[in-house]
């Protein structure tokens, strides 16, 4: 963390990736390709394919793809506002790089 990759790398899981991954999945797919569906199932179908996309092996860290995109895909189904899956994905993001940032550091 200490090279001159950290600030693509912050840029890269805050605001690159967040962005243009919740105006796929989220405004895309939940509210473009199944918004005929009932909310809780495209929430669901979403974040299965988000969680798909980012692993393809049913594991751990598939289920919290998912679970991540469930929460993802609920807050922007609630607020209407892709910004604010965009902001809660950024977060999501941010809190385990400020650990890493963290043990790198000490």
């Amino acid at each position: 963390m200490k090279t001159g990759l950290a600030v693509p790398l912050i840029l890269s899981l805050t605001v690159i990736g967040p962005t243009l991954e919740e105006l796929l999945f989220q405004a895309g797919i939940q509210k473009g390709i199944f918004k005929r569906l009932n909310p809780w199932i495209a929430i669901i179908l979403t974040a299965i394919i988000f969680a798909g996309a980012h692993n393809v092996t049913l594991n751990w860290s598939f289920l919290n793809r998912f679970l991540s995109g469930v929460a993802f895909g609920y807050v922007y189904q609630k607020t209407d506002d892709i910004k604010m899956a965009i902001l809660s994905h950024s977060i999501s993001n941010l809190l385990p790089l400020i650990i890493c940032f963290m043990h790198a550091w000490s």
